[in-house]
């Protein structure tokens, strides 16, 4: 006697069809994954996935280098932008009562840090004379005169508007 003759042959059956489900549904997701794996792999140009994904990474790690270089050259930009000019003010005025038509002039000139200088022209009927001193951080170690003050003052709000 064997050992088939003892199983019902119903019992075994059933078993079998219950396998070749389970096979026919590991056949169907391996056709779907295949049909994906295709798509992707007509978008290789080696025809080769690992190739491709090897590519691919080089790249990212080609902008990740590109994008650190970038970022180094827009902080030197940004250092060189607050070392120039940026910040003008200008006040024009009657130095003298008897001369008239706002000849005389005071004007500031800033960097980013609020440090350049002022100007400024004192125009005389017999004489005109220019005068230059040093802003530092917003500050003078020489007396600065009202208009001064004034195109300083000018400078700094007008370039903080500027902003806004």
């Amino acid at each position: 006697m064997s050992f088939l003759s003892l199983i019902p042959l119903e019992y075994v059956l059933i078993a079998l069809l219950a396998v070749i489900v389970i096979l026919l549904i590991v056949c169907v997701f391996t056709i779907v994954h295949a049909v994906k794996l295709r798509r992707i792999m007509k978008n290789c140009p080696s025809g080769k996935l690992d190739e491709t994904i090897v590519t691919y990474y080089d790249k990212i790690d080609n902008l990740y280098q590109e994008l650190d270089d970038k970022t180094k050259e827009f902080a030197h930009m940004e250092k060189v932008l607050r070392a120039g000019a940026q910040k003008v003010g200008l006040v024009r005025y009657d130095a003298f009562d008897d001369i008239s038509s706002n000849l005389s002039f005071s004007l500031v000139i800033l960097d980013g840090m609020d440090t350049g200088f002022v100007l400024t022209s004192i125009y005389g009927r017999d004489t005109s004379n220019a005068y230059i001193k040093p802003i530092i951080k917003g500050k003078s170690s020489y007396t600065l005169s009202e208009e001064e003050l004034t195109a300083l003052q000018n400078a700094i709000e007008n370039f903080e508007n500027k902003l806004k």
